[in-house]
């Protein structure tokens, strides 16, 4: 121990010998006679308050008006860089100050009640924002197309103007609502921004009429007639859809791609020569509160054609009947193997061919576990993995058609399934500390090795349960526990794991483990008692060890050493040898010379064999993380040490002497360093881990020192 240390030993022991002498008698902060800033409580005066924090709703108002103009003066000057080409500026107008803004304006209108209107100003920045960005797009994408157009690439010319189409379709829509959303804070908040969306507007045409010179350079319009023979259809009765489709002067448009749609169902034909076409729509999974047949020419990208749509009134007149057929299905199958099973579908008043694309779906005990579409013939084949959430024994595997309110019924076909339970391994280990913890740790699997993730996992110690730990992705857990009340110290203790398998196809596994349970840090083996009928004669006496110390420190160090180590043995305080004694492991030097004598083991007698090291492990399995360090360190500075250096030295002091040598690895002295200083100065014990943390470091120490001087 430093001088420091011992000086700040001395300030403590007359501290504490004062307050005792004065028989413990303290002031209470806060009591009736405490002052605060030299006068009385009852007449401090009162803090100052912030003139922000305290308004009135009139306040409030006028506070909410400005800011909402604020900030309605820069969604302007933002929608009047967007029409001038300023991008940039213009995103700048909506950036963080703005957002600055918001968040004050926020702050107020929630006090008014009023959160939707900034709710609102956020969304018009959004908006405004997308503008931006959409426009940006479209000016890349116009760049790209006049590039096109100077290389003669006229399937890229093309491609690119039907992207500037569609581009000029969704800022009309993006800019459509912004209007709509200036529209609404106008009337809400009186600010004007009728400048805005004035500019949105122009914005907004300058873009769109770009875009309509490109359609009409590079497309043709077209026109679409379609007709149904029936308006009611079904399966047995479907409907023959036929029309033409030419330019908007008559011209056939040949080999058009021709999409009939009806909600779910689709059916796909081309234009002949003439541009007519004619196909057959049966309805399968179209909903039955469907009521409009949608025929669409869809152009390739890079023809030159533009698409058209034309509607007819078409409803579903009956529902057709169904079946599922299973031609073979798994049998017996346990947690996380294949279910399979194959069959076929069959449709009332369908043709041979015409079901393909209907969903079916595999479930076991109701649990979906795979879908597919059956073939044109209305075969199916699914392939699943049983989960875990499906307990052992006697079940079913189901395939239905995964379809409701559709134009065919729904269907399933079930076979009897066999659910294997799957046998667990739990592994367990435990350590107690002095603290009055136990930390548990181990895994969770299968018999055949398989990790079982996310699993609750209960623990007792002394056959109390104390704790519901689950497993981590890898099927681990650990954690440390705290030891039930009423559990003896000092003997062993049964700590157990157990896995309860309820409502899974997994059996319960079960694991255990004896724990010493060493005697709480500072126990001196007297009942509290004992401590409560004798307060007086305790206090005398650490009244007495405290004079004696203070006094010996005017001795020296050494002669204090001495003298404390002899007088916390006689106190009971301090086991072993004291000064005059062979070596005093309490000491850093004496820690030396413990490192070389026999230690006992759990049982109180030595391995014959053992090194100091192994000695300090078995030391750390008893419960005695202390001792362990001490025995480790002991062994460790013994084998650094000259024997010419000066066994005197305080464990930092033989730190800094060491700490910069070739052969000595720094963190790991400094490891055994702090956990020696905690186990033999510390009120509270080292913990288990950092005890063999400390131990290993004293190890690897010694030996690298030891290599080294070979």
């Amino acid at each position: 121990m430093s001088a420091r240390m011992y000086r700040l030993g001395a300030v403590v022991a007359v501290i504490v010998l004062v307050a005792a002498i004065g028989g413990g008698v303290a002031a209470t902060p806060g009591g009736p006679d405490a002052t605060t800033n030299g006068s009385e409580a009852g007449n401090a005066t009162a803090p100052h308050e912030n003139p922000d924090e305290v308004q009135e709703e009139g306040d409030d108002r006028r506070v909410s008006a400005y800011l909402a103009s604020r900030l309605g003066d820069r969604l302007t000057e933002s929608a009047l860089a967007i029409n001038a080409g300023e991008y940039e500026r213009g995103g700048e107008r909506l950036n963080e100050k703005y957002g600055d803004l918001l968040d004050q304006y926020g702050a107020v209108a929630r006090d008014l009640d009023e959160g939707e209107l900034a709710e609102r100003f956020n969304l018009t920045r959004e908006q405004q924002q997308s503008v931006i960005g959409q426009i940006e797009d479209l000016e890349a994408t116009r760049v790209e197309y006049e590039e096109a157009v100077e290389e003669g690439d006229e399937e890229r010319r093309r491609e690119l103007a039907r992207e500037l189409l569609a581009g000029a379709e969704e800022l009309n829509q993006t800019a459509s609502e912004l209007d709509r959303q200036y529209a609404v804070l106008g009337n809400e908040t009186s600010v004007n921004f009728e400048e805005a969306q004035q500019a949105i507007e122009d914005a907004q045409v300058r873009v769109g009429q770009a875009a309509v010179l490109i359609e009409q350079r590079e497309f043709t319009a077209t026109r679409l007639a379609a007709e149904t023979n029936r308006t009611a259809v079904s399966v047995s009765e479907p409907a023959s859809v036929s029309g033409r489709l030419t330019t908007a002067n008559g011209t056939p448009v040949a080999n058009g791609s021709i999409r009939i749609r009806m909600d779910a169902d689709s059916v796909t034909t081309r234009t002949d020569r003439n541009g007519t076409f004619a196909a057959t729509y049966r309805p399968l999974l179209a909903s039955t509160e469907a009521s409009n047949l949608t025929v669409a020419y869809e152009p390739a990208e890079s023809d030159r054609y533009l698409p058209t749509v034309r509607t007819v009134p078409v409803s579903i007149a009956e529902r057709a009947n169904t079946s599922v057929t299973l031609a073979e299905a798994t049998e017996t199958v346990a947690f996380d193997q294949p279910v399979r099973a194959n069959g076929t579908v069959r449709v009332d008043g369908a043709p041979e061919g015409a079901i393909g694309g209907i969903p079916v779906v595999l479930a076991v005990d109701g649990r979906r576990l795979a879908t597919a579409e059956t073939e044109p013939d209305g075969a199916f084949d699914l392939d699943g993995v049983l989960p875990a959430d499906v307990p052992a024994g006697e079940t079913d595997v189901e395939v239905a058609i995964d379809r409701r309110d559709a134009a065919i019924e729904r269907s399933a076909a079930a076979e009897s399934l066999t659910v294997r339970s799957t046998p667990t391994t739990l592994s367990l280990n435990a350590t107690a500390d002095v603290g009055g913890n136990v930390t548990v740790s181990g895994a969770l699997t299968t018999d055949e090795g398989a990790a079982l993730a996310t699993r609750e996992v209960a623990i007792a110690v002394g056959g109390t349960k104390v704790e519901q730990i689950a497993t981590d992705g890898e099927g681990r857990f650990r954690e440390a526990v705290a030891v039930p009340d009423g559990v003896e110290r000092s003997e062993a203790v049964t700590v157990s794991a157990s896995f309860d398998a309820a409502g899974t196809s997994f059996e319960e596994t079960t694991a255990t483990r004896e724990v010493m349970l060493p005697q709480p840090s500072g126990a001196n083996g007297r009942g509290s008692a004992d401590a409560v009928t004798e307060p007086t004669a305790l206090r005398s006496l650490l009244v007495g060890a405290l004079i004696v110390a203070g006094a010996l420190l005017v001795i020296g160090r050494r002669a204090l050493r001495r003298w404390g180590r002899r007088l916390g043995s006689r106190l009971g305080l301090i086991s072993g040898p004291v000064d005059d004694a062979p070596s005093d492991s309490s000491t850093p030097g004496g820690a030396a010379a413990a490192g070389t004598n026999p230690s006992a083991d759990a049982a109180g007698e030595t391995p014959a064999s053992s090194s100091p090291f192994d000695r300090a492990r078995i030391t750390l399995s008893t419960g005695r993380p202390d001792d362990a360090v001490r025995i480790a360190y002991g062994a460790m500075r013994s084998q650094l040490q000259p024997p010419e250096t000066d066994a005197t030295e305080t464990h930092w002091e033989f730190y800094h002497r060491w700490r910069d040598d070739a052969d000595v690895d720094r963190t790991q002295l400094r490891t055994v360093t702090e956990a020696y200083e905690t186990a033999a100065f510390a009120p509270d014990s080292v913990s288990s881990d950092a005890a063999g943390d400390a131990v290993t470091a004293s190890d690897e120490l010694a030996g690298r020192r030891e290599r080294a001087d070979d």
